[in-house]
């Protein structure tokens, strides 16, 4: 992982770094900026900035959501880290995604710490209504800010970009995942190596499964099998029994 885990590929963004400050347990870290590709998600009125400090009952998320006029950060750029962690939850809780995902990205521009909790729902929810791409944003932003996505999270997005046949960002993520906490079960490598066989890239699947053998991944006898099992299907028993030497030396 780089310093700033700038993700690139088919999603090509890369951008100015702004440093947080994590408290407790929460690591300072150097954060990409996300750049949430369409303004006209980001529903809110310039009009209606009266946001309190310091919330009293419900949050009417009608201030926020009904507008047609937009802003570049909204409202809530005024808003103390707690209350726009309120506003966040309700946003999730509401279904408010898109602009929960650019609370987000307001809040770490302004060394604030989003709720972690919030942010697996709104990945999970994003990755739902196939918004793959802004999950992997919300995640990165996490990650940075000192959260650790749990695996099942992990899965969910790596599936959404291996359907997506965004391949090699669903690796690049898998890479980072033992760096940000959580490491890849049995489930990450299935769904890369099924993803690989199923759009014809057979010998990169091989050599991917080889390559994390010798970084250390454990030989997964499930792994094995499927592997093997793709292998017969997609390219025949004599090839399948050839890889079956090779991964006898590397140790599976």
């Amino acid at each position: 992982m780089h310093s700033c885990l700038e993700w690139v590929g088919v999603y090509g963004s890369g951008a100015s770094a702004s440093s947080l400050r994590c408290r407790g347990r929460q690591r300072g870290a150097c954060l990409d900026r996300i750049s949430l590709s369409n303004q006209n998600e980001w529903n809110l009125d310039r009009d209606k900035m009266n946001v309190q400090k310091k919330f009293n009952g419900q949050i009417n998320l009608s201030k926020y959501t009904n507008s047609a006029r937009l802003s570049s950060d909204g409202p809530f750029v005024e808003n103390d880290e707690r209350t726009n962690n309120e506003i966040l939850q309700s946003f999730c809780i509401r279904g408010k995604l898109l602009n929960a995902a650019k609370l987000i990205d307001v809040m770490t521009r302004r060394n604030q710490i989003p709720d972690f909790l919030s942010c697996i729902k709104l990945i999970r929810g994003l990755i739902n209504i196939d918004r793959t791409r802004k999950a992997v944003n919300v995640l990165q932003l996490m990650v940075l800010s000192g959260g650790i996505p749990d695996i099942i999270t992990y899965n969910m997005l790596i599936s959404g970009l291996c359907q997506k046949k965004y391949l090699n960002s669903a690796i690049d993520i898998l890479e980072n995942m033992s760096l940000s906490g959580c490491p890849p079960d049995v489930i990450t490598y299935n769904t890369i190596l099924r993803a690989m066989f199923e759009n014809g890239r057979f010998d990169q699947a091989i050599q991917f499964w080889k390559d994390q053998l010798r970084k250390g991944c454990p030989p997964y006898l499930i792994t094995y099998t499927v592997l093997i099992e793709l292998v017969c299907k997609h390219i025949g028993i004599v090839h399948a029994l050839e890889i079956m030497e090779d991964l006898t030396v590397e140790g599976c």
